[in-house]
């Protein structure tokens, strides 16, 4: 059950509770110090890690325990360990932790079918990595993934690549275009690459098409598709099916129940539905297609924009706007939210379907998800973070947010940066109500009572209230906000309490969705008054 958490009753739990939940309403935090982010020169009070240049594109192993990050300029693709607990990255030691198509630079093992990559794809089942790039002759490069280390290996040979010409040693695959987007069907057989190719000499023809592969589940090897399954394009060249695709194509993604496929450009966006083998085809109609300017064959909505992104419930959205498919027709049931302090390029859906999170060229907004599916801005600066903003939180590494990605709990989030060479790491609203742990005795003095409050590891963030109660009354209370993992003392009111004595202390941790929990321990309290 999706748990809904609209800007109205955030402002309503926020009236009634005052500062109990001001630092639950945070939106997405960045991770204090050098847990917050990596960057390639460690500017910006991050940890230094090489190969990070152009760092454009991000995906999390489906076990949680791995963060991969593209790096365009430096031709590269960095593996991290991640701590499930707290967020935090390390990269692998050694080269393990990179391969690049220029190694063994910034201790990488080189590898081929990298330059300038778009997208970057983690298999279902957590045993490959697909990197989608420019060249030679647009490529995929395909990558086995150590389960235990997280490491990455090039498959050999043709295996481990496939590209529109076959150059560099790749496989070939018919009408392939320069591949932008990549997107696995639900159960990860089948991998679709979107894209777009502009023909030499003049380049000004171009083609736009999704090229459609089977993975080989034990090695990740990709074959694609026979005949006109095996590819949708613009001119059904090389044996594709021909359809009008989208200008500029730079997005795909395959609906939670594999029905549809949804490709997006600049300003259209396209649905293809599934056959039993595999393969897509073709929704006549407008109901098919959706278009920002008045295009002949498309529904007409100047909202969208580029991206395209489904929720756990089969919702799609194309830009910010919220489409449902009856039977094959894509249908608009709301609008676009008004963003303030960021523009968004790409969009995610967290795993339960709560929060969305869009990144762009001014850093990251943070939205909430209504109850029929619209998007909100949350108020004021927790609506979104960016660089040196007066409109959104501070944040660092976030100059020219590229493709972020979620951990599969949904409570971290990690955005690349390549204005900022940077991988920064953020904290997600809880989607549970933390647990805090409170100490057993504390020192009064100044009329206050120092209590120490913890928040468990396994949390990402613990803020509430803490109270002290004399009998049934309640002599103090303050705000607290405490990091996973770490303590803090709060100083809280203790006038009119028994020296030495006993009293109650009560915390109430809450979060924005309004799910609340109280723990309650007895203090001994030794001291002044």
């Amino acid at each position: 059950m999706r748990i809904v958490a609209t800007i109205a009753a955030a402002a309503g739990a926020l009236a009634l509770c005052g500062d109990a939940l001001a630092a639950s309403v945070d939106g997405a935090l960045q991770l204090p110090g050098k847990a917050g982010c990596s960057s390639s020169a460690g500017a910006d009070g991050c940890t230094e890690v090489a190969g990070l240049d152009g760092a454009a594109v991000a995906a999390v192993s489906p076990d949680g325990r791995n963060v991969y990050v593209a790096a365009r300029t430096a031709d590269a693709l960095v593996s991290f360990r991640r701590d499930p607990a707290s967020g935090r990255l390390t990269r692998l030691a050694g080269t393990g932790g990179c391969v690049s198509a220029g190694g063994p630079g910034d201790d990488c093992e080189p590898g081929h079918g990298l330059d300038y990559v778009y997208d970057l794809a983690v298999s279902p089942d957590g045993r490959n990595v697909y990197v989608a790039s420019s060249g030679p002759g647009g490529t995929i490069a395909v990558l086995a993934r150590d389960p235990a280390t997280g490491g990455l290996t090039q498959l050999e040979g043709a295996d481990g690549c496939v590209s529109r010409t076959g150059e560099g040693g790749c496989g070939f695959a018919r009408g392939m275009p320069t591949p932008r987007a990549l997107a696995f069907s639900p159960d990860g057989k089948l991998l679709y690459a979107a894209g777009f190719y502009v023909f030499p000499p003049n380049y000004v023809t171009r083609v736009q098409g999704v090229v459609v592969f089977a993975r080989d589940p034990e090695t990740g090897a990709l074959e694609q598709l026979a005949g006109a399954a095996g590819c949708v394009e613009d001119g059904g060249r090389d044996g594709c099916t021909a359809q009008d695709m989208p200008f500029d194509l730079s997005a795909v993604a395959a609906s939670p129940d594999g029905g549809h496929v949804l490709a997006g450009g600049s300003f259209q966006a396209r649905a293809l539905g599934t056959t039993a083998t595999g393969g897509l085809v073709p929704i006549g109609g407008t109901g098919g297609c959706v278009a920002s300017s008045a295009t002949a064959g498309c529904t007409h909505d100047p909202q969208i924009a580029p991206g395209i992104a489904y929720a756990p419930d089969g919702m799609a959205y194309l830009g910010l706007v919220p489409y449902v498919f009856e039977g094959s027709v894509l249908r608009k049931i709301g609008n676009a939210p008004r963003l303030q302090g960021v523009g968004v390029a790409t969009l995610l859906v967290d795993p339960r379907g709560d929060w969305a999170y869009g990144s762009g060229v001014g850093g990251v907004a943070v939205l909430s998800r209504g109850g029929t599916g619209t998007l909100a801005q949350l108020p004021g600066e927790a609506g979104c973070l960016a660089v040196s903003s007066i409109v959104c939180r501070d944040a660092r590494a976030l100059e020219t947010a590229g493709k972020a990605a979620l951990s599969p709990d949904g409570r971290h989030l990690y955005v690349p940066a390549s204005g900022s060479n940077a991988i920064a790491i953020l904290a997600t609203p809880d989607a549970t109500a933390p647990a805090v742990g409170l100490a057993k005795s504390a020192r009064v003095a100044g009329g206050k009572a120092a209590i120490r409050v913890s928040c468990p590891a396994t949390e990402t963030r613990c803020s509430g209230t803490l109270a002290l109660l004399a009998g049934a009354k309640a002599v103090g209370q303050a705000a607290f906000a405490v990091w996973g993992g770490s303590s803090q003392v709060v100083r809280v009111g203790a006038r009119g309490v028994t020296l030495p004595g006993k009293a109650t202390a009560r915390a109430t941790a809450s979060d924005l969705h309004g799910n609340t929990r109280v723990t309650a321990v007895t203090v001994r309290l030794a001291g002044r008054p």
